[in-house]
């Protein structure tokens, strides 16, 4: 799991989510020590928010300052991240804390005394609420995991845990109080209890907002922004429905059960409500979503018939360049030229029918290797009459698409390598077997040409100088980022020239 770290944007000073930190620290720590000093004053104002109310007893004030200065350690750590030593403090803060609410449990349950508050003994039996024990015992267990642990999802529970539990108590203040004590968790939990561990809870909660539902709601897509704009009123609408329901009871205009029906229509109607704008917003992407595909197909379609134009275009003007040097060859008389000008149009051409290819292609950036190189080889064949002469030339190609870059590579590396074959391979009207292979090798995409003819009598390709075809040849193979390496053929016999180049090279070439 990785280890959960506080965004930047979670310090206080540094956004809003600091903001909510920084009230949660002056709530917890500055409120705490106001409720004590209260207690010590015996100031009823201040333990207690209104008459009626219950006070807030000196343990929770004490687990309020514990859980201040332990949150304040921390914030204090995470915002310069270089006071380490204050890890090791707010630790054993949270710990404290975390003790203090387990004992403050046990004592609720099994006796009713209550441990934590024995250093404040002003008001006999003011113990903690047990709602107010677990929620300082998950607000510990939080801290605690801000700490130590590396799991982000117990955080989460926690906080939101907590979180639910201070606003249960919150509700039950704002319909009615004394219905709020004759529940046994909330027994005793005073006003400025549920308000300070809400505080706390959701500045804990913010302080992460890359983690859980808080990701969810602070995100820039469009659901997140439909659910911060709604949050509010899906959040207050039914506590200010039950608010008029509660007052139209109490005015005597209906009575408690048909509260109850009224009630239950107007929530399932909400509900209904909710489901239906939710379908109408579906129904709304849904349709966009749908225009935006066809217009990305569309645009998709242009921009094929566009470069299948372009390839068209550049397919004509490597042919019209081919005949020019074919013309200029027949007015030289020289054979060392003509032999230039021939291998100069084969290398045009075979450029040229990657493009053709291209035109046909369901993909107009993407070639079949061994339909390529097959057109490519029987072009060669034709070119130098290679059934007249006994030499046969036979392709082994994987069923490998490739970019056009890599195709047009490959191509004229296979045509140079086998060109150099049929011209030095077989002197003197003598027959064999030109084998062009291409194959994916696992990591290695392997272009090999192996003949039997009478041996490799030159020197390596990437050696300095050499003919055009060999500077050819390096010059694909370094574009290839491949290495290229001359040996006997099977039995010693011939020559096998491989050219091994990474297997992901297509995929650089597309995508770099």
């Amino acid at each position: 799991m990785a280890e959960l770290t506080a965004s930047p944007q979670a310090v206080p000073g540094l956004g809003t989510r600091g903001t909510s930190i920084a009230l949660a620290l002056a709530v917890c720590g500055i409120g705490g020590v106001v409720i004590l000093l209260g207690w010590i004053g015996r100031i009823d104002g201040v333990t207690r928010i209104l008459p009626g109310f219950v006070a807030m007893v000196p343990a929770t004030a004490g687990m309020l300052v514990v859980l201040g200065l332990s949150l304040l350690l921390w914030w204090y750590r995470h915002r310069d991240g270089r006071h380490r030593s204050t890890d090791r403090a707010s630790m054993i803060l949270a710990a404290i804390a975390a003790a203090w609410a387990v004992a403050e449990l046990v004592a609720m349950v099994t006796s009713g005394r209550d441990l934590g508050s024995f250093a404040f003994t002003l008001t006999p039996g003011a113990a903690m609420a047990p709602g107010t024990a677990i929620l300082s015992l998950l607000a510990a267990g939080c801290l605690l995991l801000v700490g130590r642990c590396k799991a982000r999802v117990p955080f989460q529970v926690a906080a939101t845990a907590g979180l639910l539990l201070a606003l249960v108590a919150l509700l039950g203040y704002l319909f009615d109080a004394e219905a709020l004590y004759e529940v046994f968790v909330f027994s005793a939990m005073a006003l400025h209890t549920a308000l300070a561990f809400a505080l706390l809870f959701v500045a804990l909660l913010l302080a992460f907002p890359d983690d859980g539902w808080v990701a969810l709601l602070l995100a820039e897509g469009r659901g997140s922004r439909s659910a911060r704009r709604t949050l509010l009123l899906t959040t207050l609408s039914p506590v200010i429905l039950c608010l008029i329901a509660l007052w139209l009871t109490e005015a005597g205009i209906f009575n408690e059960n048909f509260r109850l029906s009224l009630l239950a229509i107007l929530l399932i109607a909400k509900a209904d409500a909710a489901v239906l704008w939710m379908a109408h917003v579906e129904n709304r992407v849904e349709r966009e979503q749908a225009a935006a595909l066809r217009e990305v197909q569309r645009a998709s379609e242009d921009r094929a018939l566009l470069l299948r134009e372009v390839y068209h275009r550049v397919k004509n003007n490597l042919q019209q360049i081919s005949a020019l040097l074919r013309f200029e060859a027949r007015r030289i008389d020289d054979p060392r030229l003509n032999e230039s000008y021939a291998a100069m149009e084969r290398r045009i051409r075979s450029i040229g029918l990657v493009h053709q290819m291209l035109i046909a292609s369901h993909a107009p950036s993407e070639v079949e290797l061994a339909q390529f190189l097959g057109q490519l080889a029987r072009s060669l064949a034709t070119s130098y009459g290679l059934p007249e002469r006994g030499i046969r030339l036979d392709v082994r190609v994987d069923p490998l698409v490739v970019h056009l870059d890599v195709a047009i590579s490959l191509g004229l590396l296979s045509n140079e390598l086998v060109v150099n074959a049929i011209e030095h391979a077989f002197p003197e009207d003598r027959g064999g077997r030109v084998v062009l292979t291409c194959s994916d090798d696992d990591d290695r995409l392997v272009l090999a040409i192996e003949d039997d003819g009478v041996g490799w009598t030159g020197g390596a390709f990437d050696g300095p100088g050499g003919s055009t075809g060999s500077l050819l040849i390096r010059t694909m193979t370094r574009q290839l980022e491949g290495r290229a390496t001359i040996s006997p053929g099977a039995e010693g016999a011939g020559t096998l020239i491989r050219i091994e180049m990474p297997s992901d090279i297509d995929e650089r070439k597309r995508y770099g």
